[in-house]
């Protein structure tokens, strides 16, 4: 979540040997310049339209780089969501940064479930 997610991220372009990494409302940035952009694990990233911490630009700006380095990345986009939009204690202002929405948390939960069993399966597999 927010700064953990972008902790997240630059862990798994170090080429960190994990079984995927899961990044939601997090504050994204593109990698370094220089940095090895290819990530051995899947991705998901799940973002609000509305994040004013990582505007559609930086999240256009990492689905490039992702697109480039060709990783393993799945994008949810919720539209009408804010930053913090898994957190109730966020509050329900939508004029403010950190916005809570139920059904974005609930979605973002969801698809959460479903990138684990995918890679929970994937280590049984292997």
């Amino acid at each position: 979540y927010s700064a953990g997610g972008m902790i997240a991220l630059d862990y798994a372009r170090s080429g960190a040997s994990i079984a995927g990494v899961i990044l939601c409302s997090a504050l994204l940035k593109t990698a370094a310049p220089g940095m090895d952009t290819r990530i051995k694990a899947p991705v998901l990233i799940l973002q609000g339209t509305q994040d004013q911490v990582s505007p559609m630009e930086t999240i256009n700006s990492v689905i490039a780089e992702m697109d480039a380095a060709g990783n393993d990345v799945r994008f949810e986009l919720y539209s009408q969501t804010h930053h913090a939009f898994d957190n109730p204690e966020a509050g329900t202002d939508p004029a403010a940064r950190l916005v809570y929405s139920s059904r974005s948390a609930h979605r973002a939960r969801y698809a959460i479930a479903n990138f684990i069993s995918e890679a929970a399966g994937r280590a049984k597999n292997s």
